[in-house]
């Protein structure tokens, strides 16, 4: 996870040397950010519905292995073209790794355990803000934007080595015996009231993740900020992430585990989150350079993230094991490609097309701000489904499975 967030990371921290390198406007940056997420759902789908078949493990090593190789041209001197090729063959690699490590964590833990182990994968997002983003910062100021490309290339084979190693993360002690229910309906699965709510609060959070990634250093290299100080500000998002996520996490897992509502333990906690992060991002363009600011940056995209493990957690637990892989991909990487392709464009195009860049930006924020409080309204729906009913208090299969 911190491998896969720092890939998509460097983009936006070079943004300043490969538009200056390449020429580019912020609307051609903007869709050379969105190209990631142009196969990355179709990919997501295929690799979900395949690994029902493949073990998610294997699937895992074969993925960071095409999206290591994606990172070695952008190493050398390179063409825009070039440049879009590589970020969509890494979306392609990339799209299905957030749902099937979901997936093979989730074989590991009971049902109401699965919560905090999740926050914590996914905590592999906020140790790149805080850690390696900056060090890529670092290396982009001390060197070049083609140096930070190079390094995770060297670091995705460094993982690859380890992966192998492990075993290829067969922990078969702790797979326990299937006892599987009868498979539900796709069309029921995916045409629910439940997964719309889903789709709608992944679409929101993962805007503003989307925006944070491609666009945050640029706006803050605009308000005068320098490439390193501007890199541990960009950092601070995951900050708020990693704290919220596992109080959040642990306070869902305590509750649920004794005995609790799960509505009242992930679906208002990811609606309160939302809307925080929607009032600040409303407020971001608005504030002047300085302290405020940083905190309504931090609030405003780290608030929203905490939803992407609640979200696996709930979804897992609606879906028999056989049938996993197949609806996290859709649950995740369809609502994410989405916000992940339309987030850097749109603010691209109004950045392109404002008066001026920061009121360009400040445009952007404020979408994204009335998308959260969308995605907040739609989380408070999860869990209290149709479906939902009939299905969480089932306890006909092992939740281990």
């Amino acid at each position: 996870m911190v491998i896969g967030y720092a890939d998509r990371r460097v983009l936006g921290l070079s943004s300043g040397g490969i538009r200056g390198e390449l020429g580019l406007s912020a609307e051609q940056f903007g869709s050379v950010a969105s190209s990631y997420y142009l196969l990355g759902a179709v990919s997501a789908v295929l690799i979900g519905f395949l690994a029902t078949r493949i073990r998610s493990s294997l699937m895992l090593g074969l993925l960071v292995g095409v999206w290591t190789l994606a990172q070695l041209p952008l190493a050398f001197p390179t063409t825009f073209t070039v440049l879009i090729g590589t970020r969509i063959v890494l979306g392609i690699a990339e799209g299905p790794a957030n749902p099937l490590s979901n997936h093979e964590l989730h074989h590991w833990f009971h049902g109401h355990d699965r919560m905090l182990p999740t926050v914590l994968m996914h905590g592999g997002s906020n140790i790149c803000g805080l850690a390696v983003a900056p060090a890529l910062a670092w290396a982009i100021g001390t060197w070049s934007w083609h140096t930070a490309f190079a390094i995770l290339a060297g670091i995705g084979v460094l993982w690859l080595l380890l992966w192998s190693l492990s075993g290829k993360g067969n922990h078969g002690a702790a797979r326990p015996v299937r006892t599987e229910a009868a498979p539900i309906p796709y069309r029921k699965l995916l045409l629910s009231s439940e997964a719309l709510a889903v789709f709608v609060t992944g679409f929101a959070a993962y805007w503003a993740l989307a925006l944070s990634l491609a666009w945050v250093p640029s706006y803050l290299a605009t308000l005068g900020y320098p490439q390193v100080k501007g890199g541990l500000i960009a950092g601070a998002p995951q900050a708020t992430t990693g704290v919220l996520a596992i109080a959040i996490g642990w306070l869902a897992q305590r509750r649920v585990r004794r005995g609790g509502s799960r509505w009242a333990a992930r679906s208002a906690p990811m609606a309160i989150v939302l809307a925080i992060s929607g009032i600040c991002l409303f407020l971001v363009p608005h504030a002047e350079r300085g302290g405020l600011l940083i905190v309504l940056v931090s609030l405003g995209l780290g608030c929203s993230q905490p939803v992407t493990s609640l979200v696996a957690v709930h979804v897992s637990e609606l879906v028999p094991v056989g049938q996993r892989p197949a609806v996290l991909t859709l649950a995740f990487s369809v609502p994410n490609a989405l916000a992940g392709m339309c987030a850097p464009a749109v603010t691209g195009f109004l950045v392109s097309h404002a008066s001026d860049p920061a009121t360009g930006y400040g445009y952007g924020f404020m979408l994204a701000g009335v998308l959260s409080v969308a995605g907040a309204v739609a989380a408070l729906w999860i869990g209290r489904s149709r479906l939902a009913r009939a299905v969480l208090p089932r306890r006909g299969f092992d939740c281990r499975a």
